[in-house]
Formats: structure tokens, sequence, C-alpha cells
């Protein structure tokens, strides 16, 4: 076999190789009707846990390590919230909810004008904490009259691993090429690449990484 096409097929074996590991190790947290978090995937998702594993330091009103909302970013997350929940914008609605830009003691709040439209929230809001884990409200005021002022915050994770570690070993299949690709190349040459020097398996060792790194996300895209 000429050493282009075992480069060929070696490329394709780890490419595969690659994207089945990765899709076989996922997992993410949901957020149960309870208010509960689940860690659910695939059947070695504590591969992905354990690698991409993060602190998170709470305190009475939600995490510490947070970014809070401010008016921009607010109106795209009440679009998001909106959608998810089914809300519409009107005061008259029991569901309804709105960003009062007209209160300057809340111009980062969004504001539900009665008790049934926060009761409405507080309910169905796991419908839109299931697609985005790291969003916190926290009750701002309450008022004598049932509105109610509530505001967010966006966690700021704190990994176990750094970036440099946690993504060409879990969290990034593009990444894999350099330590999986790497393991993978020198397993293939052990096993059925001995007829060849190793001078030529060094002097494709980097283009092979390379190669796996475009290769693998592309398959496991269509897995």
């Amino acid at each position: 076999m000429s050493i282009l096409y075992y480069f060929l097929l070696s490329s394709l074996i780890g490419s595969c190789v690659i994207a089945g590991w990765h899709s076989i190790t996922r997992g993410k947290y949901e957020k149960m009707p309870d208010g509960s978090e689940k860690y659910t995937g695939m059947i070695f998702k504590g591969w992905s846990k354990f690698w991409e594993g993060y602190y998170i330091s709470f305190s009475r009103n939600g995490p510490d390590s947070a970014s809070i909302y401010m008016h921009q970013g607010l109106q795209n997350l009440y679009s998001a919230i909106e959608s998810a929940l089914g809300m519409v914008n009107s005061y008259i609605s029991d569901k309804g909810m709105s960003i009062d830009v007209t209160c300057k003691e809340h111009p980062n709040d969004i504001y539900f004008p009665n008790a049934q439209s926060f009761d409405y929230f507080k309910k169905n809001y796991w419908r839109f904490s299931i697609n985005n884990p790291d969003v916190y409200y926290t009750i701002i005021r309450e008022n004598d009259n049932g509105s109610v002022y509530v505001g967010f915050k966006k966690l700021n994770r704190i990994y176990r691993f750094h970036e440099l570690i946690r993504k060409p070993i879990s969290s990034c299949i593009y990444c894999y090429g350099s330590i999986y690709g790497t393991a993978i190349w020198i397993l293939l040459y052990l096993v059925a690449g001995k007829e060849y020097t190793i001078e030529q398996m060094i002097l494709l060792w980097v283009p092979y990484c390379l190669t796996v790194s475009i290769t693998a996300p592309k398959i496991w895209k269509g897995i």
C-alpha cells in the first residue's frame, strides 16, 4: 500500500473514531419542572461531565459570579422568554409581561403587571431554562398591587479545567486532532504502518492531525 493510500485510510478511520467518541460522550444539565437539575446525555456522558465540570458560588439571590442583564441585552432576553413561555406583551392578559422603560428605578428589569402573570412565569420558566441553564432570575421588587419587577443574571462559569485542557479532551471536536489525532496516528502505525519509516510518520503527523480536525466534525454533524 502506498503511503498516500495509508494516509487517506488512516484519516478516515481516525475521523470516524473521533466523531463517534464525541457523540457518545455528550451530556448536559437540564432543569426539570420541579426546579431540580439532572445531567442527561449519551452512554459515556460522565466523560464530558468530568472534563467540562464547573463550580458555582451561590448567594441568597442567585449566583455570585454572574453578569446582570442590562437594558440592551434585556431586549433579547425578553423576546426569548416571551417565545419560550408563550407569553404576550400586554398589561391586560394574565400572562402579560413587559420591559417598563418608563420606570427609572428599574430600567433593567422585566415587569409583571399582576400576581397571575408572575405566577404563570414561575411555573413555566423551566421551558426557557432547558435551553438557557445559565440564566437566573431574582425578584427585585414586589408591589402591594401584586405587580413584580424581576431582574436577570447570566452565570459566569468557573470551570474545573482550563480551556487548553478542556477543549481538546472533551468540549471541542475541532480541537481533538491535537490529542486524539496524535494517539490514533501512533496506534495505527503500531498496528498496520510499520512498513513505513519513523521519518515518514513524523512528516505526516501534523497534516494528519489537521485533516482529522476538519473531517471529524463533518462526519459528526452527519451522525
